[in-house]
């Protein structure tokens, strides 16, 4: 059996549920942005004792929990919801942590009575604590909290707030949860992600937005039953607030299609251990024993059913909500046919809609069009050519804003070529690393490939090995003022943790300056620290100087000792200035001029004004990004779209020629090499402020730095080069196929075979499906290899799948 092997990348596109825009999510119920101004759900109950009332009117910490009123629409595709009034997460009780529990019944089956068997989610577990049988030890036969006769919760946010023993109250978070509750049981959640008070728009996992605003001190008092301190009815001061929680979730997170509609909600607050249910719910239901206890006590013998009123609102459908799922598909280059389903849910009809092909590769087949729900198919032709390609199709319906796109990805059918021209191709994948915080060293808007005027910064590291070559893109900006950007390899044993005073001097022995230093005004530092575990054994060093039409871009490189050492002086001499260039439309390759021994290709594209703020605290704070700006509200969010910056082609040969993985940390410091920036890869992982400035606290000198003392994983990995290590023949028709995989874990790998002569119209099938790698060896199986079968190839697909 002849075997052979070879390797084709994709792209896949990231695809999310889009919120769109319509209201502004940031705790609070502006003018115009809920039908008539008017809440559907009004609080009657005093808040008990246990939950106390809010008076301090603190944006973070408030003094008391209360659900005030109700305020909702479905828009745009999406539920909006601002449940108006307070949690509680004041220093009397900082690890108090209230919870929120919003329950959504769309119509479709869900649970009238929670089940035993949910999805486990929170800490601790929230809807197992309020199924059946949620407290063994106490109630193993309760029954499990059960909600209005006929309403059927498909669908729970869980939410708590709060910050713990001997933090700032200005560190109060507020955590999002979401999971199904499909009827029967089972299900799905997970952690949706967290936002702090003041932040707009952030958008969190599961298609939710979220926003806290704690400054209420008005709505209900505490432990009144129908008045007041004022005399006047507890619904009229709550129906007055319109600060709070306020989410925005996309109905395609709610069911899509399957929505049947109407939407109701219940909401409630409970204890953090979800034992206990404040008389703080929406719908009140009626005034009914306004004591100084648990109105309505455990949920697991909860029944509102059998309480006075009804304790659940229904929101208001908005112009026509059009939906469809799921989003987007991949094809490898063979192609093939598939569907997807359009929703559609209104307040009275009327809502057509049509689908659209935006490239002739994708045809649509049937369901061009209709006037309520139905089903989309399409095929999709073979792609004989090299690039990955992408297509859409575009559902449009009536009014403003009905418009949903399905993404069709489809593989090439030859091996990703890299350009080493200042932009990470498709080749690269995903990020391998994302930025969190702003930049302190300023914010580069100019757009010219050749210069960055007024800042520098590293948004996302792109990194991988292709035919013994690490290819590494550091998507940002690197200002023309002199500023560097260290770049430090870990590619085996014997490197230096901290860094010595006894390296290469290059760039006037700017690894030196960084090292342990004994002379100078930053005498006696003990040397740059990195990680535990990350000792690196290799260093280059890039930076441009000049204007726009006399813009430089230089490269260093150094081996670290132990490497070659050393000369008279001391010095390790491994280390050199490997050259320079002028930009040119942004791509600049090195004018070698004989100091280039390995061939490192280099060049730098500083077009980017994306990408994460300049200034402390990046603009507006420590995780956001300038939403007037431009922004979506997450620095790591912008970060990661930025695919230009600093490009090197480095042969293994110029890094001890590794075979395993090489572990990178990547940096901007200033041009003597004594001022760290807080542009770190990997990134810095705090939402502490204290490293949102223009350096990292109160350390400013490079040589003093020890990362171990900084938040997060300061380095990430590269490679090994996915390469076919053996094939093996087990049987007459079962062979195994053993591949090393990249430690990039967004890379997924497909085995495939063909038969017969080799050529670009060979058909190759797939063996087994898409795996993902983790930097180990996978041995896939083809049980129908056959011995028999002469010319027998095998290849494996490398394809990012990008989160």
């Amino acid at each position: 059996m002849k075997t052979k092997w070879f390797i084709s990348t994709s792209l896949v596109l990231a695809l999310f549920a889009t919120v769109v825009k319509g209201l502004t999510i940031d705790g609070t119920a502006s003018p115009g942005e809920y039908p008539a101004g008017q809440p559907l759900a009004v609080q009657v109950l005093g808040s008990n004792a246990s939950a106390q009332n809010p008076t301090n009117g603190d944006l973070f910490a408030s003094s008391g929990s209360q659900l005030d009123a109700a305020y909702g629409v479905i828009s745009n595709g999406t539920l909006y919801l601002l449940i108006s009034g307070n949690m509680q997460s004041d220093s009397n009780a900082p690890v108090k942590y209230d919870k929120l529990s919003i329950f959504i019944d769309t119509g479709a089956p869900g649970q009238n009575t929670l089940a035993n068997n949910n999805f486990d989610v929170d800490q601790p577990s929230a809807i197992r604590r309020m199924s059946a049988g949620g407290d063994p030890n106490n109630c193993p036969t309760c029954p499990g909290l059960t909600f209005d006769t006929g309403f059927n919760a498909a669908y729970w946010i869980g939410l708590s707030y709060g910050f713990n023993p001997g933090q700032s109250p200005s560190n109060s978070t507020l955590y999002v949860n979401y999971a199904t509750l499909p009827a029967g049981g089972g299900g799905f959640g997970n952690f949706s992600g967290s936002v702090l008070p003041g932040q707009t728009n952030t958008a969190l996992a599961n298609g939710i937005q979220a926003a806290m605003n704690n400054v209420n001190t008005s709505g209900v008092d505490t432990n009144l039953c129908s008045t007041n301190a004022a005399s006047a009815a507890q619904s009229i001061a709550a129906a007055t607030v319109k600060t709070g929680v306020e989410l925005a979730i996309s109905l395609n997170d709610l069911g899509g299609p399957n929505i049947a509609g109407p939407v109701r909600v219940t909401a409630f607050l409970s204890t953090n251990d979800y034992s206990q249910i404040y008389d703080q719910l929406l719908a009140p239901g009626t005034v009914s024993g306004c004591v100084d206890s648990f109105a309505y006590g455990d949920p697991l013998t909860n029944n509102f059913s059998t309480l006075p009123g009804t304790h659940n609102f229904t929101v208001p459908i908005f112009g026509c909500n059009y939906t469809i799922s799921p989003f987007n598909a991949l094809y490898d280059n063979t192609g093939g046919a598939g569907s997807f389903s359009v929703g559609v849910l209104s307040s009275g009809g009327g809502c057509s809609w049509t689908a659209t092909s935006s490239v002739p590769w994708i045809v649509i087949t049937s369901g061009s069009s209709g006037t309520s729900g139905g089903t989309v198919t399409y095929t999709v032709a073979a792609n004989t050519g090299a690039p990955v390609r992408a297509g859409t199709i575009t559902v449009t319906g009536t009014g403003p804003t009905g418009i949903d796109v399905f993404t069709i990805t489809e593989s090439g059918v030859a091996l990703g070529v890299i350009t080493v021209d200042g932009t990470a191709d498709p080749t690269y994948g995903c990020p391998v690393a994302v930025q969190n915080l702003g930049t302190g060293f300023g914010n580069a808007t100019n757009g010219a490939a050749n210069a960055a005027l007024g800042g520098s910064e590293l948004d996302a590291a792109y990194g991988i090995i292709q035919n013994n070559v690490l290819f590494l893109t550091l998507a940002g900006n690197l200002e023309n003022n002199g500023n560097k950007l260290m770049i430090f390899f870990m590619t085996g044993p014997g490197g230096q943790n901290t860094l010595t005073n006894i390296n290469p001097k290059v760039n006037g022995g700017i690894l030196n300056v960084m090292g342990t230093y004994a002379n100078g005004s930053h005498s006696n530092a003990p040397g740059l620290t990195f990680d535990a575990g990350f000792a690196p054994n290799y260093w280059m060093e890039a930076n441009g100087t000049g204007g726009t039409n006399g813009y430089s871009f230089f490269l260093d490189y150094a081996q670290l000792w132990p490497g070659g050492c050393c000369d008279s002086n001391g010095f390790a001499t491994n280390g050199y200035f490997v050259g320079y260039n002028h930009a040119t439309n942004g791509v600049m390759l090195l004018d070698t001029g004989g100091k280039n021994p390995f061939n490192i290709q280099a060049t730098v594209n500083n077009s980017n004004t994306n990408g994460v703020d300049g200034g402390p605290g990046g603009g507006v704070g420590c995780f956001t990004n300038s939403i007037a700006n431009g922004g979506s509200g997450l620095e790591s969010s912008n970060a990661a779209l930025v695919r230009t910056g600093v490009e090197l082609g480095i042969p293994l040969a110029a890094l001890g020629s590794p075979t395993g993985t090489i572990a990178i940390c990547a940096f901007i410091d200033s041009g003597d090499g004594t001022y760290m920036s807080n542009q770190i890869l990997g990134p810095l992982g705090s939402n502490d402020t204290t490293y949102c400035q223009a350096n990292l606290g109160t350390v400013t000198n490079t040589a003093s730095i020890n990362l171990n003392n900084f938040p997060g994983v300061h380095y990430f990995v590269v490679g090994p080069e996915m390469r076919i290590k053996s094939i093996q023949v087990v049987t007459n028709r079962t062979v195994l196929v053993s591949y090393q995989t990249e430690a990039n874990t967004n890379l997924t790998y497909q085995l495939q075979r063909t038969t017969g002569q080799l050529s670009t119209n060979s058909v190759w099938s797939n063996i087994g499906g898409l795996v993902f790698g983790n930097g180990g060896i996978i041995t896939g199986t083809d049980p129908a290899g056959g011995t028999n079968k002469p010319d027998g190839f095998y290849r494996v697909r490398q394809t990012p799948l990008c989160q």
